[in-house]
C-alpha cells in the first residue's frame, strides 16, 4: 500500500499532460516483451528463451529447465520475478506413486534468487498425467501472471484438453491450488482460467462449458467470493450466444478484457471470438462493464492490461490468429489474439492507435501492445526498418 501511495503522489504532477500524450520509443532489439513493471523492467522471450531486459544492462536470458529446450516469459512483478511456460522433463507425485512426463510443458517462476523453477504438474483424481504411465505429457499448465507478493496464477489443461482449470502458485512447498468457479453459473462444466491477480489476491479470468472458454463469461475472484461480470450483449446474453473474458486488473478493482457484441449462431453458438465482433471492455463495480470501442475502420478490439490509473492498453483490428508457444498452439486466453493496431485507451481520450502517438520519422510500425506500468510505460512488437523488434514507450511530459 505504502508503494501504491507513493505512486498517486508522485503521478499527481505526471498525469495532468498525459491527457494528449505522446510517446518517446526504445527499441529493444529482438526481444518480444509480455509485461513491464514500475522500475522498468521488461519480461519477453529472445530466439526462444525468457529473458529480462532492465535498464542500463544487457538483456539477461532466464535460461530454460533441466532437460528442456525453450521457455517463454508472461509475466512480471516489481520485485523482478519472472513466471510464464516452459517444457522439459517433470515428476509428478500422486496417490499410485510418481509419474515421470519425459516432455512436458509446465509454468515456470524465475528469481534472482531461485533461478529458475518449474511449477510442476499435478494428479486430478487418480489419472496418470503423462501418456501411457510416461513420455509426453497428457497435460500442461502455464503461469500468466504474479503480483508483488509473488504470488502467481494460471491455467491447467489436462486429458486432451478435456479439463481447464485456473491455478495459484506461490512456492514449490505449497504447489499448485485449483481455483473453482466459486459460483453457481448452472453450467454442464464450470472450467475457469486465471488471467491475473493484484495486490489484493483479487484475479480475473473466465469461466465456461468449453476448452477454449469461447463460451464463457469474465469472472473476477475476491478472495472466496466469484462474480459474473456478464457480457456487451445487454442484459437477455448467456452463455451460449454472448461470451467475455478478463484479462487484467489493476489495485483499484479495474478490470479490462474483451466481450462479444455480437450473438453466435443457434447450431454454433459463440464457436469463436472473431466471429461475433468482440470489443475492449472496462469493467468496475460503480458502472459494470463499459465498452471501449474500437479504433476507425475497425470491428474487433481486445485489452489487455490495465494500470493504476485507468490507462488501458491493447489491440484492435480485424483479424485473429492463434498463438504458439515453441511451435505448439496451446489454448486459454492465448488462443485468440487480434491482428491489428495496438491502442492506449482512457477516459478523456478514448482509444487512439499508438502509431500516431509517436514521431512519424521514427521507422516504425507497432503491432502489438502487452504491457503498461503505473508510470504509462507501455511495452510491446513491431515493425522496425523491416525487422520484427521490441519496443517501449515512455511518455514525454
Amino acid at each position: 500500500m505504502t508503494r501504491t501511495l507513493l505512486f498517486v503522489f508522485a503521478l499527481s504532477f505526471v498525469i495532468p499532460a498525459a491527457n494528449s500524450q505522446t510517446y518517446s520509443i526504445l527499441d529493444l532489439g529482438p526481444l518480444q516483451p509480455a509485461a513491464i513493471n514500475s522500475w522498468a523492467q521488461v519480461a519477453g522471450t529472445t530466439n526462444g528463451q525468457a529473458t529480462l531486459w532492465s535498464p542500463g544492462r544487457h538483456p539477461q536470458s532466464l535460461g530454460i529447465l533441466p532437460g528442456g529446450t525453450a521457455s517463454s516469459a508472461l509475466g512480471l512483478n516489481d520485485r523482478g520475478v519472472v513466471v510464464g511456460i516452459a517444457d522439459g522433463p517433470v515428476t509428478v507425485v500422486g496417490p499410485d506413486g510418481p509419474f515421470t512426463c519425459t516432455d512436458a510443458l509446465q509454468g515456470f517462476e524465475w528469481s534472482s534468487n531461485g533461478g529458475l523453477q518449474g511449477m510442476g504438474l499435478m494428479v486430478l483424481g487418480d489419472t496418470n498425467p503423462c501418456e501411457g504411465g510416461g513420455g509426453e505429457t497428457d497435460m500442461f499448465t502455464y503461469a500468466n501472471a504474479v503480483n508483488d507478493l509473488n504470488q502467481s496464477v494460471g491455467t491447467i489443461f489436462w486429458a486432451g484438453n478435456t479439463y481447464v482449470d485456473g491455478f495459484g502458485w506461490k512456492n514449490p512447498t505449497k504447489g499448485m491450488d485449483v481455483i473453482g468457479a466459486l459460483i453457481d453459473l448452472n453450467l454442464v462444466y464450470e472450467l475457469t482460467e486465471t488471467n491475473a491477480i493484484n495486490n489484493r489476491n483479487q484475479m480475473v479470468g473466465a469461466v465456461g462449458c468449453c476448452v477454449d472458454l469461447n463460451e464463457g463469461h469474465a469472472l473476477y475472484w475476491n478472495h472466496q467470493t466469484a462474480s459474473d461480470l456478464g457480457t456487451l450483449g445487454g442484459p437477455d446474453s448467456d452463455f451460449y450466444y454472448y461470451c467475455s473474458n478478463a484479462r487484467g486488473i489493476n489495485d483499484v478493482d479495474q478490470v479490462v478484457g474483451w466481450s462479444t457484441t455480437i450473438a453466435g449462431e443457434e447450431d454454433f453458438p459463440c464457436g469463436g471470438a472473431s466471429s461475433e465482433s468482440p470489443h475492449a471492455f472496462l469493467w468496475t463495480q460503480a458502472r459494470g462493464m463499459q465498452d471501449l470501442g474500437t479504433l476507425p475502420g475497425d470491428t474487433m478490439s481486445m485489452a489487455y492490461a490495465i494500470n493504476l490509473f485507468g490507462q488501458v492498453i491493447g489491440t484492435s483490428g480485424n483479424s485473429t490468429i492463434e498463438p504458439e508457444y515453441n511451435g505448439i498452439e496451446y489454448g486459454g486466453h492465448m488462443s485468440v489474439e487480434i491482428v491489428g493496431h495496438p491502442f492506449v485507451w482512457t477516459q478523456r481520450n478514448g482509444m487512439q492507435d499508438l502509431n500516431t502517438l509517436i514521431p512519424s520519422t521514427s521507422g516504425w510500425v507497432l503491432n502489438t501492445a502487452t504491457g503498461i506500468n503505473a508510470w504509462g510505460q507501455i511495452v510491446g512488437s513491431g515493425v522496425h526498418n523491416g525487422e520484427t523488434h521490441g519496443f517501449l514507450l515512455t511518455p514525454r511530459l
